[in-house]
């Protein structure tokens, strides 16, 4: 999950489009991973309820990213439609 984290802040740091792609495609991978989380697998030492609460932060530190972006988009296209 690590090397999933590093590729995401790579490629947000490319354009608004990537950085858009890339922030949710971090978040369907954080949502997988939660969704992956059952009665069967629960207890299993080093599983990912282990890390619910990193997985979580990371998810909506994904989600912020996105509505950032969208405000950004949104003045822009605000700003264009002014002049």
């Amino acid at each position: 999950m690590k090397g999933d984290q590093q590729e995401s802040e790579v490629a947000m740091k490319n354009t608004p489009d990537n950085e858009i792609a890339a922030a949710l495609a971090g978040i369907r991978n954080r949502l997988d991973t939660l969704a992956s989380i059952n009665t069967e697998n629960i207890l299993i030492p080093g599983g990912p309820q282990e890390r619910y609460h990193q997985i979580v932060e990371e998810a909506y530190t994904a989600l912020v990213l996105v509505s950032i972006a969208k405000w950004s988009l949104w003045r822009g296209l605000r700003r264009r439609s002014c002049y």
